[in-house]
């Protein structure tokens, strides 16, 4: 083990030669292949803790993420330019992830005559190549993963769908809606939350948030 952990990152082969009693080769071997990697930190649950910019069409929000349960999950403000007071709900994630999926009851508004009170959600929205059109998901899905990059960034990966036919689509954005009575979706805005994206830190504090990579 002591061997192992001195070798620098690499392929090796460790080659075992038997002996007999007189230190003499007694031709008998054996080997086995051995890969040592770099070592890879894992993001605490703190470290997604503050705020971060987030590109939407051509602006950019701040979501700012607060503890939900301690070590578990997360607050989120900020969506959509904190549309409605809506909290969306996060994830962390054994590896050192953190998760958004559809969620709905974030908040509600009135639209008086015109739709009278909706239900405001969050849910993925994916592009259908064979349509050339998108689609929403109003239904139970992970939307996006974030992991923390090198530099103190995080990259959000999108979710996937899985079809009875064995096709899938990927969620290309995240998007706030308002949910009638009569389960019409109401989009507040076309400018949305495109996915793959990297979400970054406001600039005068980015350089506190590196500290999870360690030395």
């Amino acid at each position: 083990v002591a061997m192992k952990s001195a070798l620098p990152v690499g392929e090796y082969v460790v080659l075992f030669v038997g002996m007999d009693a007189y230190g003499r080769l007694s031709g008998n071997y054996s080997y086995f292949e051995y890969t040592k990697e770099a070592p890879q930190n894992k993001a605490a649950y703190e470290d997604y803790l503050g705020k971060w910019v987030v590109e939407r069409g051509t602006g950019k929000d701040i979501w700012e993420i607060t503890a939900k349960e301690e070590g578990k999950s997360y607050n989120i403000t900020g969506f959509e330019a904190n549309s409605f007071g809506a909290v969306v709900t996060a994830v962390y994630t054994a590896d050192g992830g953190m998760t958004i999926s559809s969620q709905n009851g974030l908040a509600s508004v009135n639209t008086g005559d015109t739709y009278g009170v909706v239900d405001i959600a969050v849910y993925g929205q994916y592009y259908d190549e064979e349509d050339a059109k998108n689609y929403l998901y109003p239904r139970d899905a992970l939307i996006c993963k974030a992991m923390l990059n090198e530099d103190g960034s995080a990259t959000l990966t999108p979710g996937s769908l899985k079809w009875s036919d064995g096709t899938t689509s990927t969620f290309s954005a995240i998007i706030m809606y308002g949910v009638t009575t009569d389960s019409k979706y109401l989009s507040f805005t076309s400018a949305h939350y495109a996915l793959p994206a990297t979400i970054t830190r406001p600039a005068a504090a980015s350089e506190g948030y590196t500290k999870w990579l360690g030395d």
